[in-house]
């Protein structure tokens, strides 16, 4: 083996280790937001939230600020997040431990299995940058629909249930409103009661979108929650985390690339560590026994 070779496999092998180890503390984390246990880092992100809400039930009259107490984000993050972690995590570890051990043993079943996976992996990639760039609507679509469908859950300041608590975390930490806009609500939330409290007059959207806090829970003191006043956070929500995720675009650009190149390399040093373990199995059937057969005879 050359040292360019040697020099290759240690950094298949070494790179993997790290994606090996990543999984495993992604997994430990996929379990964690499952069983929704409490987590220091989360608990300080949601405190701030937490007290503008708590401030919000105690002026207005209207939900129980021990809802907000009980209320944890990793509650919310246990159902589809954190199967989708773990998910990940397990598909993560098949795969840096077939790179890993395929590299260094070459062993070909576990480096098939890494090309394999790997293949499947850019592919998706692939595909999803190419629906970003030419049909942005496909992929955005999709989320504003899942966006929507958790809507129709809220129930505003009086309920209790995790998508509402989940939204009015949102709203209140992105100071947004609704998926497209406030309207939503409107169209969306069936359960949602427009008249909670002693609030006789319809309010357009839920009293977390309000700019001003509102000054108590009169009919009055909402108009915040009117179309009439403008003090309705007009933004969607989809439209302000996607615009915070993409808001370093050449950076974000960078990484991908970066990431794909680094992938394009690691599959195709993967091909030739198969092809040279195939190599190595080929063994001539014949050529032992003729030289076997010629020692005996002396000839």
């Amino acid at each position: 083996m050359d040292s360019f070779t040697k020099g290759l496999k240690f950094f298949i092998v070494a790179l993997n280790f790290i994606l090996l180890f990543g999984s495993i503390v992604l997994l430990v984390f996929g379990i964690l937001f499952h069983t929704g246990a409490n987590l220091d880092f989360i608990e300080a992100l949601e405190t701030k939230t937490k007290d503008n809400i708590r401030d919000l039930i105690t002026t207005t009259g209207i939900g129980d600020v021990n809802n907000i107490d009980r209320f944890s984000f990793t509650q919310l993050l246990g159902g589809w997040l954190a199967h989708s972690m773990i998910g990940v995590a397990l598909c993560m570890f098949v795969l840096s431990f077939s790179g890993c051990c395929g590299a260094w043993y070459k062993v070909r079943l576990l480096l098939l299995i890494y090309i394999i996976v790997l293949s499947v992996i850019m592919f998706v990639e692939v595909l999803i940058i190419v629906l970003m760039f030419t049909v942005p609507i496909t992929i955005q679509g999709q989320i504003k629909r899942e966006m929507d469908f958790t809507i129709a859950d809220f129930q505003g300041l009086a309920g209790n249930n995790g998508r509402t608590l989940g939204w009015m975390f949102i709203m209140d930490y992105y100071k947004c409103c609704g998926t497209e806009t406030y309207k939503d609500f409107q169209n969306e939330a069936t359960v949602w009661d427009r008249t909670p409290g002693s609030i006789v007059t319809r309010i357009d959207a839920p009293l977390i979108c309000c700019k001003s806090i509102p000054t108590g829970g009169a009919d009055n003191d909402v108009n915040c929650a009117r179309e009439a006043s403008k003090d309705i956070y007009t933004e969607g929500c989809f439209d302000v985390i996607w615009n915070k995720v993409l808001e370093s675009s050449l950076y974000t650009y960078v990484v991908i690339g970066n990431v794909f190149l680094l992938q394009i390399l690691l599959l195709l040093s993967s091909i030739k560590f198969y092809r040279d373990a195939k190599e190595k199995r080929k063994v001539k059937p014949f050529k032992p026994i003729l030289k076997k057969t010629k020692n005996n005879y002396g000839s």
